[in-house]
């Protein structure tokens, strides 16, 4: 199934080949008295409120504009912390392992690291075009253990594998395996020597909003976040999400997809049908559901060179909320 959902990201001075984050918005973050930035993203510039944050050379009152991802790029706001290739630290592995070239020269968001144990925490993306997003994770969570990938559970990104996100294996690790995810050295002391490992996840996403939520990693490290062009895809169906996945009574949840631009038939099942009108000349196309029951949306797409169907479910909630008030 290629459950996918949408992005929100303001207009940067990027090439028109390049990935463009429109806007990002972000809730539950801390807000300190002495440093309240919040997420910042390629091509923004924000004034340093810390000395020494987010690049060692940084002075309070200076500006600092986020550059694209890549070697010593600062991961947080409120640290100096940074993205490291392993041939420039001064404690390699061996075998050394340097920055995937997928995650390089691409448009990326700067979170604060005191975000990482915030339980309503969430970021809203939107890209203007189908994307592949890739979320940088400590390798840390849930377990403390920097040697092997994440562990997710309950209370540790359980979202990650709700919303289907995928290890991103083509063997760019200390191990050298495409049986774990890729990873990244991290640089905690922007002095060149390696302390932390995060490893790559990604989802490809259409057009539009996407929502990051709660990094659930007290006493490590927030998540990074990046964004690249899809690859070349020929599928007919490239990307077919639903945002929210999980609704209450009465709520609605937007379907978004990316199709092939040449596709001769667009439906949905579940009484929405022919769904070509609503779909732009790059197939990008989305439309508002509310259903009464968790339903599953099947969409079927024809094209000159295959057909290809894929499904979406949206979730009722059975409880949307509960307070309880002590009796008098």
């Amino acid at each position: 199934m290629k459950a996918r959902a949408s992005l929100l990201l303001c207009l940067l001075a990027f090439p028109a080949t390049a990935q463009q984050i429109l806007s990002v918005v972000e809730t539950g973050g801390d807000n300190e008295p002495t440093d309240t930035i919040v997420a910042q993203w390629t091509g923004q510039t924000f004034p340093v409120s810390v000395a020494g944050e987010p690049t060692p050379e940084s002075s309070v009152g200076e500006n600092h504009t986020v550059g694209t991802f890549g070697d010593r790029a600062p991961a947080f706001v409120d640290r100096n912390h940074r993205y490291i290739n392993s041939t420039s630290a001064l404690n390699p592995p061996d075998p050394p392992v340097d920055i995937p070239p997928y995650l390089l020269d691409r448009p990326y968001i700067m979170a604060g690291n005191d975000n990482r144990d915030n339980a309503n925490y969430r970021i809203d993306v939107t890209v203007d075009r189908a994307a592949r997003v890739y979320l940088l994770i400590d390798n840390r969570l849930s377990d403390g253990n920097n040697a092997d990938p994440p562990t997710f559970g309950p209370v540790a990104m359980a979202w990650i594998l709700e919303e289907n996100w995928a290890p991103m294996a083509t063997g760019s690790n200390r191990l050298g395996d495409t049986a774990l995810p890729d990873e990244l050295a991290i640089d905690e002391g922007a002095n060149d020597d390696i302390q932390q490992w995060y490893s790559v996840y990604y989802k490809d996403v259409a057009a539009g909003v996407f929502s990051l939520r709660q990094p659930d990693n007290a006493g490590r490290n927030m998540y990074g976040v990046v964004v690249g062009p899809l690859p070349a895809i020929t599928d007919p169906i490239q990307v077919f999400g639903a945002q929210p996945p999980a609704i209450a009574f009465g709520e609605k949840a937007v379907l978004n997809w990316q199709i092939d631009a040449g596709a001769t038939v667009a439906t949905i099942d579940n009484g929405i049908g022919d769904v070509k009108p609503r779909t732009n000349a790059s197939g990008a196309g989305s439309i508002e559901v509310s259903p009464t029951a968790t339903t599953a949306y099947t969409l079927t797409v024809n094209t000159p060179g295959g057909n290809e169907t894929a499904t979406v479910t949206v979730t009722l909630k059975l409880l949307a909320s509960f307070t309880a008030t002590p009796g008098a």
